[in-house]
């Protein structure tokens, strides 16, 4: 029987093979859609879909070597993981006589994934946990249609606290994943090595797991979130209108994305960008403080603090303790 699974994310999605002889999972390279050895980490495949006709479409990888990854152009999608997640209707366009929802798009990709990986058994998803009902239908259905038997879902921050392994036996860890697009909180009880054959319980629900589920909470909120808000900020500070850099909206965000990056390691990092349209380069120094003011500004911190407090309300419901 051949297990996968896939951890689709906003920004990238990676699938994973449980071999049976090793006892250990292995991340699969699936070089069609997923990066090239020297643009990062090859196991990824970028959630990008380029809409090429009503039966073919371009997915990760191939969508930037085709050079498809132009914002504002309708048959580009990236960001469409996060918009399942808050169930936004916003604009789905027509594309070749059919109306390409968030949900479609992802159906898209997710078929090419899958279709990339070949056969398989069983398939375990991890998604956010405010949307775990949403998906669960959705993701049943598709792998239906792909003829996979045994679908499973798992929060993805209960995924990481998995993943990582945390050695504490009967430790209470609460586990932050913060992605591209949602953040996800887990309050797991890790499980007692000592007691062989023993497999804790996920929250009461009956079915065995390698860890408890106390408590757990999500929202809509990601790394692509502060991407936008620095380009906000940096177009206010250097007097741009959006209209002016509306081709190049895609090019500033991964800028964007660069300067927060170094931010979490380095105490400053600039973020410049050419102008077609002025013919000027502008350029501005980001301190960490910059950044945190700027979270600040978006209730990013508030945001962060009503999750926690939602997972603590709900594992105080449950019998815990703060």
């Amino acid at each position: 029987m051949r297990r996968l699974a896939i951890d689709f994310g906003t920004s990238n999605t990676v699938v994973a093979e449980w071999n049976e002889a090793a006892q250990a999972p292995r991340t699969l390279r699936l070089p069609a859609i997923a990066l090239a050895p020297g643009e990062g980490v090859p196991s990824l495949v970028p959630s990008l879909v380029y809409a090429e006709s009503a039966e073919r479409a371009l997915v990760g990888a191939e969508v930037r070597d085709a050079g498809y990854d132009v914002a504002g152009d309708q048959r580009f999608f990236a960001g469409f993981k996060r918009a399942i997640a808050a169930d936004i209707e916003g604009f789905a366009p027509k594309l070749d006589g059919v109306e390409h929802t968030p949900r479609l798009v992802g159906e898209r990709f997710l078929r090419r994934v899958l279709d990339a990986v070949g056969a398989t058994d069983e398939v375990v998803f991890t998604v956010p946990v405010q949307a775990f009902e949403r998906y669960l239908h959705w993701l049943q259905g598709l792998a239906a249609e792909a003829g996979i038997a045994k679908v499973h879902l798992l929060d993805e921050s209960t995924a990481a606290a998995l993943g990582y392994q945390v050695l504490v036996p009967q430790a209470l860890v609460l586990v932050c994943d913060f992605g591209g697009g949602t953040l996800d909180l887990s309050l797991v009880r890790t499980p007692d090595p000592g007691r062989a054959g023993v497999a804790l319980r996920d929250g009461g629900a009956g079915r065995e797991r390698m860890a408890q589920v106390i408590a757990k909470a999500g929202q809509v909120l990601g790394g692509e979130d502060i991407d936008h808000w620095l380009v906000d900020d940096f177009l206010a500070r250097h007097g741009l209108s959006a209209a002016e850099v509306e081709e190049d909206r895609l090019q500033l965000k991964q800028l964007a994305e660069q300067v927060k990056i170094r931010l979490s390691s380095e105490p400053s990092a600039e973020l410049t960008y050419f102008s077609q349209s002025r013919f000027k380069t502008f350029q501005t120094l980001y301190s960490r403080e910059a950044l945190e003011d700027l979270l600040e500004r978006h209730n990013f911190y508030l945001k962060l603090q009503s999750a926690l407090d939602a997972l603590l309300r709900q594992s105080e419901s449950r019998g815990g303790r703060r």
